[in-house]
């Protein structure tokens, strides 16, 4: 056998996953005979479908044991992953940025693992973010989808055109014209704690955010961000009886969920799962209106022509099969459907993780638009810094053994 490498690989023209990682496999075959007699080992995301798939079947991922694999953050989900191929052994592990969506903690632990299995498996590392790097690689390549070749990695300036083009033209109008709001708080927390059997996640959280204020949230992965964001959303049941309210009403006064929901726009990457049928990007887009997954309403002639205003902003074609588009296009198209209902509060958890530098300027470009060209208030969730992104507020989750607490602060 062959010595094991780690390579690294980079996708030209930003192929959606799914096609990308079979198509990769042949060429790397090809290209490494060695490679075809060996057994093959994934950490993506479509891995990790696979078994929150199986545990919405058989009631068990088989990955973790202490609590459902659904119920684990981003971090979470992909460390339980990690943890379960290296204890397999394999001779090909085949990752898919698998240092993003890390705090600094766990990507000391995958780098350590990873270093330590590469003088025993090939490694071969998808990524889009050179910052990603694996230190010891050695050999970069970039792999192009179109004609299945791989050629030694080139280094290219990043274009600013596209990051450029929407700062100039500026964000389409909404459809309708909008609803003076009843209320100065969007989120007002007091003193609020949360508890998962004995384990306590949050504690004594106090957190003002009121209108047209643009939050980072940030913390180490399990510190309780995406807990947070499930009270506000209104999707928790344990919101009800705590010290908090969501647009000037307190939680569990009678509001439903669908009340706390409409004055919102959500995105998350996991959403996406949700959006793997037929449908075009327009339909997708549109579908942003109403809430709905699929398109079931007639659209008027006005939301139609901004949906096709934002498409056109966006470089995406109107009639492509959305779940033909690259991971950044996808993204942004679904960034844009949370935005299209003008709501009040838009969040935004994690939603540039695999894309390239390219993609996130633009991504940042265009949250940046949102927040300053129209009243909302934005939460982005992150795990680190993105350059160029301007916020106003961050919150910071602190892990505790009594649970995590809060850092809030201006930015200067």
């Amino acid at each position: 056998m062959n010595q094991p490498k780690t390579l690294a690989i980079y996708p030209l023209g930003n192929p959606s996953e799914a096609e990308l990682l079979d198509e990769l496999k042949k060429t790397l075959q090809s290209a490494y005979p060695s490679l075809s007699s060996l057994g093959w080992s994934e950490f993506s995301e479509r891995a990790i479908d696979r078994f929150l798939l199986n545990e919405s079947r058989h009631g068990n991922s088989g990955l973790s044991q202490n609590k459902h694999f659904s119920h684990l953050s981003s971090g979470e989900k992909r460390r339980a992953l990690f943890s379960q191929l290296i204890q397999e052994a394999p001779e090909v592990l085949l990752l898919v940025s698998p240092l993003e969506s890390l705090d600094p903690a766990n990507r000391a632990y995958f780098l350590e693992e990873l270093h330590k299995l590469s003088s025993q498996c090939w490694i071969i590392q998808v990524l889009h973010r050179p910052d990603f790097l694996l230190p010891w690689t050695a050999e970069e390549l970039d792999f192009d989808l179109r004609y299945r070749q791989l050629a030694p990695h080139q280094n290219k300036a990043r274009s600013t055109e596209f990051a450029n083009a929407i700062q100039a033209k500026g964000l389409p109008e909404f459809a309708e014209q909008k609803v003076p709001q009843q209320f100065d708080s969007l989120i007002e927390m007091k003193g609020l704690e949360l508890h998962y059997g004995n384990r306590c996640i949050l504690q004594d959280i106090h957190w003002r955010v009121k209108t047209h204020e643009f939050w980072e949230l940030s913390g180490p992965n399990g510190s309780g961000k995406s807990s947070l964001i499930s009270l506000i959303t209104g999707d928790n049941p344990q919101g009800y009886g705590q010290p908090y309210s969501l647009f000037g009403r307190k939680r569990g006064s009678g509001e439903s969920v669908w009340e706390i929901k409409s004055h919102i726009g959500y995105f998350t990457p996991v959403q996406l799962q949700g959006f793997g049928g037929y449908q075009n990007a327009l339909e997708v887009l549109l579908s942003g209106y109403y809430d709905s997954v699929g398109l079931y309403q007639l659209p008027s002639d006005r939301q139609l022509r901004i949906a096709r205003q934002w498409l056109d902003l966006l470089q995406i074609p109107l009639k492509n099969a959305f779940r033909n588009l690259s991971q950044g296009q996808q993204r942004l198209v679904m960034t844009a459907r949370a935005f299209l209902k003008q709501p009040p509060l838009l969040i935004l958890d994690e939603p540039t993780w695999g894309l390239d530098p390219e993609q996130v300027a633009l991504f940042v470009e265009l949250v940046n638009l949102m927040y300053k060209e129209s009243d909302a208030s934005l939460i982005y969730v992150s795990h680190h810094p993105e350059q160029g992104l301007k916020p106003t507020h961050r919150i910071q989750l602190i892990p505790h053994e009594e649970g995590s607490i809060a850092n809030t602060y201006i930015v200067e």
